[in-house]
């Protein structure tokens, strides 16, 4: 029988999280309808072999063992050989709320191409709730799309979301980049799409590490992640799709922080990124400043930033720490 959901599962080192993410699965009450598609990219520790531990407790989940090749082969290899009308994507450091399945059931039953959902963030041992609404509702299409490149109310990453494999058709993850893949094709899956629904539940538990490449901070992939921010903005645009440019403008704010955190060595380094990301915000002050939707917070940053205090400031929060 042919599953509803495939549910794919990026794998590499995570054996101190793992079976807690496999046994959120478990818990859910649905029998034939979803397939686990586990792929072990290359771990290094005892994370395979849970796996295959898991593979015999469970028939509905598949495991295959690669050489390291990277998160975006990873997914690009969870795609094809998936078998379900809808694709799910959970991270295997996070877990799922026990009432995943109920309310994503309910409108998988209703034939809707997108749906995504609340979370909740979990930093030690202390949780953090965040809500793009109070009401679960359909969401237009283009709001959802500018929310994506705000990246502020509606993350982008997959995990948030459940959607139509059709929708995937001719794209693929870029398997150059080892971040922000999913940044890097969120908005032309979105184009493909038709409906898309909200759900007023936090139903995914998001797990930050402080080993994990979210959490750790560095001019270069800062810079990278301006440069998908800002080549999405781009895309969007030439295909008469007006979107904010602060998302990518935050980044460049970013990879300006970071250079001044940098010791000498990075600094003379990355001093032409450095530069560019500068010469970027200083051509968009005006807008900036201007714009409703930016927190004061980052207004603040940019403003320093344009006065040439950043860096000063950076300088003496580190020295008295």
């Amino acid at each position: 029988m042919q599953p509803l959901v495939s549910i794919i599962v990026p794998i590499y080192n995570v054996e101190k999280y793992i079976e807690k993410c496999f046994d959120s699965i478990r818990k859910q009450d649905v029998k034939e309808d979803i397939e686990i598609i586990c792929i072990d990219d290359g771990s290094t520790d005892k994370s395979g072999i849970i796996c295959d531990k898991y593979v015999e407790l469970d028939k509905r989940f598949k495991v295959i063992h690669q050489s390291n090749k990277g998160v975006s082969y990873t997914r690009n290899l969870g795609v094809q050989i998936s078998k379900g009308k809808y694709l799910a994507w959970i991270d295997p450091d996070d877990y799922i709320d026990d009432n995943w399945w109920n309310n994503i059931k309910k409108i998988i039953d209703k034939d809707v191409d997108i749906i995504f959902f609340d979370y909740r963030v979990l930093k030690g041992n202390q949780f953090i709730d965040k809500s793009f609404s109070n009401k679960s509702k359909f969401v237009d299409k283009h709001l959802f799309l500018k929310e994506i490149v705000i990246d502020r109310r509606i993350q982008n990453q997959l995990w948030q979301k459940v959607f139509k494999k059709s929708l995937m058709q001719n794209i693929k993850f870029p398997e150059n980049i080892s971040l922000m893949e999913d940044y890097a094709v969120l908005h032309k899956i979105v184009l493909n799409a038709k409906s898309v629904y909200y759900i007023a539940e936090k139903l995914y538990i998001y797990r930050i590490r402080d080993n994990s490449i979210v959490a750790s901070g560095s001019i270069d992939k800062n810079y990278k992640a301006y440069l998908i921010s800002k080549d999405r903005y781009v895309y969007l645009l030439d295909r008469g799709i007006k979107v904010p440019k602060i998302g990518y403008l935050i980044r460049a704010l970013h990879v300006c922080i970071q250079y001044y955190k940098a010791d000498r060595v990075d600094k003379n380094k990355n001093q032409k990124i450095y530069i560019e990301c500068k010469n970027e915000l200083k051509l968009n002050r005006k807008y900036i400043l201007m714009y409703k939707d930016c927190n004061i917070e980052i207004k603040i940053r940019f403003l320093l930033e344009e006065l040439n205090l950043l860096n000063l400031i950076i300088f003496l929060k580190n020295y008295f720490k």
